[in-house]
């Protein structure tokens, strides 16, 4: 009778080492599916800072590209004529066509669409090279894309003519 009480105590005594095992092994999870979930909430917290200190501090450059993109095209044309007035002499925009329309994805997104100037000119070679480094230096989105510079006469001091077209991205609506 002695060996099976002994029995029954070391059974009993197993099974409260069991459910003590079980305790230590459940607490360990919740602990580490607190301290994980503690963790996802202190990255999203720390993304979403980090998501408005960025869009703070792009909020400057951001406006001045809508301001760089939003000129009308009879501005561009003055900007254009100006700058051959301050090289000293005439340049006159003989054509102005848009690109094709750019395709929009969303139709809340804004479409950025490109005019391309055909520019004329005639006077020295001087004073249409000095026209146009101006007109490359256009503080908006414009690139020259073709240069000609014609000679009218074979004497030395005929006059020279100067072609440029020139690609001009603006965000208003352009309409073919």
């Amino acid at each position: 009778m002695l060996s099976l009480t002994a029995l029954c105590i070391a059974l009993i005594s197993w099974v409260g080492v069991f459910f003590f095992s079980q305790s230590i092994h459940n607490r360990q999870n919740n602990t580490a599916r607190v301290i994980k979930e503690y963790a996802q909430a202190h990255t999203s917290v720390e993304s979403s800072k980090q998501m408005r200190a960025l869009i703070s501090a792009t909020e400057s450059p951001r406006s001045q590209i809508n301001e760089a993109l939003h000129i009308d095209i009879l501005s561009l044309v003055e900007m254009v004529e100006n700058a051959g007035t301050d090289a000293g002499v005439a340049l006159r925009v003989s054509n102005a066509t848009p690109d094709a329309a750019p395709s929009k994805n969303n139709a809340a997104q804004k479409s950025i669409s490109s005019v391309r100037f055909s520019i004329e000119g005639q006077g020295t070679f001087s004073k249409l090279f000095a026209a146009l480094a101006l007109l490359e230096n256009v503080p908006i989105p414009a690139h020259v894309e073709d240069v000609t510079f014609l000679r009218q006469g074979e004497n030395v001091n005929s006059p020279w003519t100067l072609q440029v077209r020139m690609r001009i991205l603006t965000a208003l609506p352009i309409s073919s």
